[in-house]
């Protein structure tokens, strides 16, 4: 098929499967011989090409598969009928077998049965994926970092790292002093060492008030008898270390464990939090949890110079706990109290056991001189 002065001949087809399709090369030539005008003619001849050129598929993926859905229903139709061959030829007697032995075979489960066929069919044609490349170690390796000649400085610091305070490096150089400054430890199978506060290794309390008891400094006995494990009873009376902290004003949460480091106070648990709120006493469920001694409270508060109201306060605020948290509380309290004995100066330990012997020396001496005395009239 020819247009009238048409030199080239027309190739049919336009790669959407369709051989017969002419439609876009005849309005190509139908638009050429209508002239370069701006007629409704012209315009609306430009329209349909562009509008038909959208729909042509213009690579080969696309051009399969509008062909493809061309005959998908047919190819389904077939598929369907092999698998339902294999179903009554091959399948039915597993599915009887498993009716027989008590299992029920539901159309849901013939269903994905069907899945897995398709699937095992998608997987012949999917390519096998390519297996990952190892390196050598020795190309994983990193290479060793150059040494560095550090020039020594006395006002350089080098400070252990606190992992609970600082995430820095382990040494804080001024520029003078060391220019070549990397970031690379000399050993790449060490970890870099971090920098910051010195280690608080010499403290009486951790972070958030948490007892430790690791100083050096000696104690006073009247201190460590405060960790006394003997000293509580089931008739102990108890506060919380928020509420004191708020009575006193001792500003920030937890100040009162810095400001006094020995004081005595429990930490409570899960256990302990979920028994303080469901008596009211506390509405805190995160975080931690004091308990303080009544007695010692209202000792800090005469020290702190607190008026009378307050310590009535504080005395209104307090509640007994039952058995189970006073032998816990024992039990935190053993280990401390040995660590602080071990701190009170001899003299001091030798003062009650000095005191002990000087009583029992005078009620010697006077059953003594009571059986002793020849002027008493004994009975």
């Amino acid at each position: 098929m020819r247009f009238a002065g048409s030199e080239d001949p027309l190739v049919t087809g336009n790669g959407n499967g369709n051989k017969v399709n002419m439609r876009i090369e005849i309005l190509e030539n139908l638009l050429k011989y209508a002239g370069d005008g701006s007629s409704a003619k012209v315009n609306s001849l430009r329209q349909s090409i562009r509008r038909n050129k959208s729909d042509v598929a213009d690579d080969a993926h696309r051009s399969l598969d509008l062909l493809r859905l061309v005959f998908q229903a047919e190819m389904t139709a077939e598929i369907r009928q092999i698998i339902d061959r294999y179903l009554r030829t091959t399948f039915a007697p597993a599915f009887e077998n498993l009716r027989r032995n008590g299992n029920d075979v539901t159309e849901r489960e013939i269903s994905n049965l069907c899945v897995s066929i398709l699937d095992g069919v998608k997987e012949s044609y999917t390519e096998p994926k390519k297996a990952v490349t190892m390196l050598p170690v020795e190309v994983l390796k990193p290479a060793p970092a150059p040494e560095i000649n550090v020039i020594k400085d006395k006002s350089c610091k080098v400070y252990e790292s606190d992992d609970n305070e600082s995430d820095c490096s382990l040494i804080s150089h001024n520029s003078t002093a060391n220019p070549y400054r990397s970031n690379f430890p000399a050993d790449p199978t060490q970890r870099p060492k971090k920098r910051g506060r010195p280690r608080k290794v010499d403290v009486d309390t951790g972070r958030s008030g948490t007892p430790l008891m690791n100083g050096s400094d000696p104690v006073s006995l009247h201190e460590a008898s405060k960790w006394d494990p003997n000293r509580l009873g089931l008739l102990s009376k108890f506060i919380l270390g928020s509420k004191v902290n708020k009575l006193l004003t001792m500003g920030h949460r937890g100040f009162i464990f810095v400001k006094y480091p020995r004081i005595f106070r429990y930490v409570g648990d899960e256990e302990d939090k979920s028994w303080l709120y469901e008596r009211n006493i506390s509405t805190r469920m995160s975080g931690k949890v004091f308990f303080m001694e009544l007695h010692d409270v209202i000792e800090l508060a005469q020290r702190e110079n607190a008026p009378q109201h307050i310590q009535s306060e504080l005395a209104r605020h307090a509640f007994q706990v039952h058995e189970k948290i006073i032998v816990k509380m024992k039990m935190a309290m053993r280990p401390l109290h040995e660590q602080l004995m071990h701190r009170v100066p001899q003299y001091e330990r030798n003062e009650p056991m000095n005191a002990m012997n000087n009583l029992n020396n005078i009620t010697n001496m006077n059953n003594f001189n009571q059986y002793n005395n020849p002027f008493l009239i004994q009975n």
